[in-house]
């Protein structure tokens, strides 16, 4: 199955349909178009929820995948997106 156009009018409208088609063909898909997995079953939602591998708080392990060089003048950055409530998990969320 393909993901569904997301800016399609139709689907902006009444997104339902699509979410079923999903649902139905293709619970967990590969969106290639913007790089994401999309989970489409509740099952599968609060599997991903409840794992902390998936949690949002990791900004620091983003970090070390650059250079020490590169580190220190990205700190400052990564320790900001760190106050972002998308950024947060639990009760600071």
């Amino acid at each position: 199955m393909l993901i569904p156009n997301w800016q399609d009018p139709a689907v902006i409208q009444n997104p339902y349909p699509a979410y079923a088609r999903l649902r139905q063909e293709q619970p967990l898909a590969w969106d290639e178009g913007r790089g994401i997995w999309i989970a489409s079953t509740y099952q599968d939602c609060q599997k991903i929820l409840k794992d902390p591998r998936f949690w949002s708080n990791r900004s620091s392990q983003f970090l070390k995948q650059y250079a020490a060089s590169e580190q220190a003048e990205l700190k400052e950055l990564f320790d900001g997106l760190n106050y972002l409530a998308i950024y947060q998990d639990g009760p600071v969320h």
